[in-house]
């Protein structure tokens, strides 16, 4: 416990019993964190925590979350020790098959939250919270886990209510209906299916590409690996290692976790998940993780071979590489299989069966998860269906396989918009604007653009 004068209001409070000694240093170390404005007005009485959530979505752009009206599932804290949660001032707070919901309010908070959605193996949605409210229930939360409750209950839930998961969103559906979204068009086969990428022709040594943002780590790997024989290529970031591994044939995947654009762990999930590129085996490397090493189960989860930690040991590096390489099995051509899936999708979709369609493309990005323009679809499929979180996810797989197609990045800036992420909306639109080649497109985004720039604290 810090030194506290035994007069002192926090010595009489643990004295008595109603703070702990670590209650009492959590309170001393807070004094010196000044708390910004609506923290204070909550604090005052001044405003409701819904009424600061509110306006904190019109400064902010993105949905905001009432904590006192939630009720939090506490499985999720397992993953996160709570002293990462109360310095980044994260916490999950809900949980479906597709995404984990977070509550943040620091942007610090950036890498802990890309390290939960490696342990979790699914997207991350922010949304962002009054600190002050978020401060007190992380406490709350891990306070109630240690009780052995399943659930953490807001402040202004009724102690009747039945405890079921439950989040009070404000900024979700906010967009006018059919403002932003443009209409899917008729599809056609010519425009969904891509050009053949340019593919290697097979060679008698085997093939490994090495995948870091690092150049001296890369050449560093390329070198130790040469006495093996292999023929090496590299990559510097998640998508270009995508446009490699489509290129192919390959053998083996050696790429670190941290990666930009599109992190190692996604390469890894797409290769294993597809029937296409499965017989790839990939090897992921890095330094330990912040909140906790990349263990079995995160491997498992996203269909890794292999791990080693940074820095490497080139003898440890070279027999696991043999090892992988020795007898290894060659891939099977299934181009075939993903034109005939996507056509029989397209021909669903043309005489009116919107869930077989969705179903087919399913299936299609199951066999190629590296082909952009099934995702585009089933986005479009989607949205044509409401399902705006669905039609978001495929949306953004479409675009970190191709960030420079307008029509994706108009699409995904539309569902952005319709579900409250303005400022994501702004970003993506201007991307857009700049790939556009179409005057009317462009008319468009910009008369969005000129609506959104209106609204107080989503300026560019």
């Amino acid at each position: 416990m810090s030194q506290i004068p035994d007069d002192s209001l926090g010595a009489l409070l643990v004295e008595r019993g109603l703070l702990t000694p670590d209650q009492l240093d959590d309170v001393v170390e807070q004094q010196r964190h000044v708390f910004p404005v609506g923290s204070l007005c909550w604090v005052l009485g001044y405003a409701t925590e819904e009424q600061l959530a509110s306006v904190l979505w019109q400064q902010l752009g993105v949905p905001t979350i009432v904590l006192e009206r939630c009720v939090m599932p506490l499985r999720l804290l397992d993953d996160l020790p709570p002293e990462v949660a109360l310095r980044a001032r994260v916490l999950p707070i809900g949980e479906d098959d597709d995404a984990v919901y977070v509550a943040a309010a620091k942007a610090h908070g950036e890498r802990v939250l890309r390290e939960l959605e490696f342990k979790k193996g699914k997207q991350i949605v922010v949304y962002a919270a009054v600190e002050i409210c978020l401060d007190r229930t992380i406490r709350m939360a891990y306070a109630a886990r240690e009780r052995g409750a399943d659930f953490a209950r807001g402040a202004a839930v009724p102690h009747d209510a039945a405890l079921k998961a439950y989040l009070h969103v404000i900024g979700t559906g906010e967009g006018d209906d059919d403002e932003g979204m443009e209409p899917v068009e008729e599809l056609s086969t010519e425009d969904l299916i891509e050009l053949e990428e340019p593919v290697e022709p097979p060679t008698a040594a085997q093939r490994v590409l090495v995948v870091d943002d690092e150049t001296l780590t890369r050449r560093w790997i390329i070198r130790e690996l040469e006495p093996l024989g292999v023929e090496c290529i590299e990559a510097w970031s998640g998508l270009e290692a995508i446009k490699q591994i489509k290129r192919g044939p390959l053998d083996l995947v050696i790429t670190d976790v941290m990666l930009p654009e599109i992190n190692g762990f996604q390469v890894c999930r797409s290769i294993k998940q597809s029937s296409r590129y499965r017989h790839i085996r990939v090897l992921l490397v890095s330094a330990n993780l912040q909140s906790g090493h990349v263990d079995d189960s995160m491997l498992a989860r996203y269909g890794a071979d292999g791990f080693l930690e940074k820095p490497l040991d080139a003898d440890r590096m070279r027999e696991v590489v043999r090892g992988f390489l020795k007898q290894h099995p060659a891939g099977v051509p299934v181009e075939r299989d993903a034109r005939q899936h996507l056509e029989l999708a397209l021909e669903a979709y043309r005489r009116g069966h919107i869930d077989a369609a969705i179903a087919m493309l399913r299936d299609t990005i199951a066999v190629d998860p590296l082909s952009a323009r099934p995702h585009l679809l089933l986005g479009d499929l989607l949205r044509e269906r409401h399902d705006l979180p669905g039609a978001q996810r495929a949306y953004e797989a479409a675009v970190r396989l191709e960030p420079r197609w307008p029509r994706s990045l108009d699409r995904l800036a539309g569902v952005y918009y319709k579900v409250g992420f303005h400022a994501k909306a702004v970003e993506t639109w201007r991307l857009a604007l700049h790939e556009s080649p179409t005057l009317p497109l462009r008319a468009r985004i910009e008369r969005m653009l000129d609506k959104l720039d209106t609204k107080a604290g989503v300026t560019p």
